[in-house]
């Protein structure tokens, strides 16, 4: 009787062998696919890092550019002031010494009266020159 007792028993352990191994391999596949979500969620987390360092390096080079920015906001201001201050003075200084320059300068009527005068003055010095010629040959 032991034996057909224990041959029962096994009978029945049978589906419970095999329900215990289904579970096993169930737990060995669940084991993988954790297996691999521990894998994905490293890469993902690779990822993040990475993109929080491009964000980072994104964000310094804004910074520089607002600082750059903000540099030539200055200096346009600063053009900005010369141009309206001290551009329109050296313009008038400008204009004032051309003026002067121009009143200096003979009118066009008169360079040609001026002109006039000196060929006129040429050849009576020339002719006196010839007078004072003579004169010295004759003394």
């Amino acid at each position: 009787m032991d034996k057909e007792l224990l041959e029962a028993i096994r009978e029945e352990l049978s589906p419970i062998k095999q329900d215990v191994a289904q579970i096993h391999q169930d737990i060995s596949r669940m084991d993988q696919k954790m297996t691999r979500m521990d894998q994905d969620i490293s890469r993902i987390d690779q990822n993040m890092a990475q993109m929080d360092q491009d964000i980072s390096r994104i964000d310094q080079n804004m910074a520089r550019m607002d600082q750059d920015i903000s540099r030539m906001d200055q200096d346009i201001t600063r053009i900005k002031i010369i141009l309206e201050h001290d551009i329109p003075k050296q313009l008038s200084l400008l204009a004032e010494g051309q003026s002067i320059i121009l009143e200096r300068l003979p009118k066009p009527g008169k360079a040609e009266e001026i002109e006039d005068r000196v060929d006129v003055l040429e050849t009576v010095v020339t002719m006196h020159s010839a007078d004072i010629a003579d004169l010295k040959k004759a003394l």
